[in-house]
């Protein structure tokens, strides 16, 4: 329990410290959310409630990260 807790935690931090070195703030990130999905949305049908994005790094750049469930 306390590995995984810390794993998440460990997780949490890499995320906050890559979202500040991208310079995106929670505001941002809801805007790009948007234009994005009402975009995909002009060609299909996508489930905007359970959509995700969120940041990562591979290979030491960040990736910007879409989880958009079609309907």
């Amino acid at each position: 329990m306390y590995e995984n807790s810390g794993n998440i935690a460990r997780d949490r931090l890499k995320y906050l410290i890559l979202k500040d070195r991208v310079s995106c703030t929670n505001e941002t990130i809801d805007m790009i959310k948007y234009d994005v999905l009402k975009t995909i949305s002009n060609y299909i049908d996508v489930d905007n409630i359970n959509s995700q994005i969120f940041i990562e790094q591979n290979d030491n750049k960040p990736l910007l990260i879409f989880k958009v469930p079609i309907k």
